[in-house]
């Protein structure tokens, strides 16, 4: 299928209709199920393969009924935002951010809308808190944006390469890393998965980068997944601090690979391998992202690995 996408849409329809539609069909808890959400939301809107950012502004001024849709400055570290006032809905997107992170913050914008418009349908129903509304913002955005089977495809043959999936669906680091979790957990099995970017920003400390996202497949072993490093898989927003592999991949600006990462749970069972690929600007690493899989699927990796060339590190312990 053709990358770019095609919108029919009926002019009756926009977003607060969707809503009411989506409340009567699928009900309100499915809100929080991100790949159902805007699998509807392409339903209902005719949005066939995966739109790019005109789509999207013509989307939102024409069918979805937003009232202002524009470029604006924004201080560091804020890409979008939205007012609502009763029925009218402005939505800003950062004026200098790449095209495809803008592409990704409208989407986002709109699941954050749809939350809120959903409130006042269902004065019961209460959108999720904030952390977990970024990222289930995130999900929809990445699901919205990308489509499922073509994505899937690209993820298993480049070996899990975020590099090569940014590259070939014009999209930002967070909307991949969202996307690849979105569509490994709904394979059977679900295929576990762990991936993080870590930026470095203005107003970190010297050494930390910033956690922009965290997204896994979920149903590993829920408790391993409090026995990891808060610094290996950090929260949003979360300072990280640069040292062993982490550091490695920052001051040689390559690609780092940990064979295997023990020490999660007891029994030393659960183990992960782990690839660290440094994202360099004007020759400068201004991003780090992380990608691991259980230590038993590490072969999946292997075409990402034979491109990349990485430095090799067989073991760890409990930390990178």
């Amino acid at each position: 299928m053709n990358i770019n996408s095609v919108t029919k849409t009926q002019p009756y329809r926009d977003i607060y209709s969707f809503c009411r539609y989506f409340l009567q069909h699928f009900g309100k808890e499915q809100l929080k199920n991100s790949e159902v959400l805007a699998e509807a939301f392409r339903d209902y809107f005719g949005i066939r393969g995966n739109p790019r950012l005109s789509d999207l502004i013509n989307l939102a001024r024409g069918p979805l009924g937003i009232s202002n849709i524009s470029t604006d400055t924004l201080p560091p570290g804020l890409h979008g935002m939205f007012s609502k006032l009763s029925d009218k809905i402005d939505v800003i997107y950062k004026r200098d951010d790449w095209d495809g992170t803008q592409e990704f913050t409208i989407a986002h914008e709109l699941r954050e809308i749809i939350g809120v418009i959903f409130e006042g349908i269902d004065p019961l129903f209460k959108d999720v808190e904030e952390e977990e509304l970024e990222n289930e913002a995130d999900a929809f955005a990445a699901a919205l944006l990308m489509e499922k089977e073509q994505f899937l495809v690209e993820v298993l043959n480049s070996g899990f390469d975020p590099i090569f999936l940014h590259e070939k669906f014009h999209k930002s680091y967070i909307a991949v890393i969202s996307r690849m979790a979105g569509v490994l957990r709904q394979q059977s099995p679900p295929l576990h998965f762990w991936g993080s970017v870590l930026e470095k920003e203005e107003k970190a400390p010297a050494g930390f980068f910033t956690a922009k996202c965290f997204h896994r497949s979920p149903s590993y072993v829920p408790k391993v997944r409090y026995m990891v490093p808060n610094f290996f898989f950090p929260k949003r927003g979360q300072l990280v601090p640069l040292h062993g592999s982490l550091q490695i991949a920052f001051a040689t600006r390559r690609p780092v690979f940990v064979i295997k990462l023990s020490g999660l749970d007891f029994w030393n069972i659960y183990c992960l391998s782990v690839i660290i690929r440094p994202v360099i600007w004007s020759s400068n690493v201004e991003k780090l992202i992380i990608i691991a899989l259980p230590f038993d699927k590490r072969n999946m990796l292997r075409k990402q690995i034979s491109l990349c060339d990485p430095i090799l590190i067989d073991d760890i312990f409990q930390r990178i």
